[in-house]
């Protein structure tokens, strides 16, 4: 069975569908800094329309979710950030009640991690509940990993922090049982969906391919989990998904069919 095939209900039956996909890497090409990275038009319009035709149309990201939204630019859709320990629904953001002690911890740790990495090719981002340190600009990644990684030890011991890896991206998160899958599946019992697809590339959403099918072997939900193929990726994501797509560009075009 082909990815259309597996999606003939869901588009049949958008009233009871939820689409959810990550950000960077699957929606947007990978930008060399989070700030530069971007949407299309044509993506934007295109979420717009499946906004307006189903259940519910999220994205889920590691950024926070004010700044995922700032990136797509439209106000109502659901936007999971962090992981899916915060998000903005209905113009609102909610954060799950586990991590608000977080909150002023934040600020000091992006000020240490600044303090290091203030000479290096190591971008620190700030984020509301925690930081994330970016070494796609280094000329030497493995250098700047081996860097990053006794800083990171330190940190851990001085805040009740846990490590995410993404591409290029070591986040320090609040070390609470939430992730990206957990909130999909929040989302999904409380609207009551009976189809979920969740597209994205990276080893974060592995967590939210599991979901999916967990969803469908435990609530008799039909869930799709596509991967984004990339050469940055590791192999156990495309092994955790049920379809593969070339690229960004193979994205928005399911999306469009998806919406038309």
């Amino acid at each position: 069975m082909d990815i259309h095939s597996a999606l003939v209900e869901f588009k049949a039956h958008p009233g009871v569908t939820g689409i959810f996909s990550d950000l960077d890497g699957t929606l947007s090409a990978i930008a060399r800094t989070p700030e530069s990275a971007s949407i299309t038009p044509n993506v934007r319009e295109t979420l717009t329309i499946l906004n307006e035709k189903y259940k519910v149309v999220g994205i889920v990201s590691g950024r926070s979710s004010d700044d995922a939204k700032r990136m797509v630019g439209l106000d109502d859709l659901l936007y999971i950030g962090s992981h899916g320990l915060e998000w903005i629904e209905g113009g609102r953001r909610h954060y799950a009640p586990q991590v608000k002690k977080y909150f002023g911890m934040a600020p000091s740790l992006y000020n240490e991690l600044s303090d290091y990495f203030a000479k290096t090719d190591i971008r620190v981002e700030k984020k509301n509940l925690g930081a994330a340190l970016h070494y796609r600009l280094a000329a030497d990644k493995d250098a700047a990993l081996a860097l990053i990684e006794p800083v990171v030890e330190k940190m851990l011991v001085k805040y009740p922090m846990k490590v995410v890896r993404g591409r290029f991206v070591v986040d320090l998160n609040p070390d609470v049982a939430l992730d990206k899958g957990d909130t999909i599946i929040a989302v999904c019992m409380r609207e009551g969906l009976a189809n979920v697809l969740y597209i994205g590339d990276d080893v974060t959403d592995i967590d939210a391919f599991r979901a999916l099918r967990k969803l469908e072997e435990t609530e008799n939900v039909k869930a799709v989990s596509v991967v984004v193929a990339s050469d940055e990726a590791a192999a156990e994501v495309a092994e955790e998904a049920d379809f593969s797509l070339a690229g960004v560009g193979e994205v928005a075009a399911l999306l469009r069919w998806l919406a038309e």
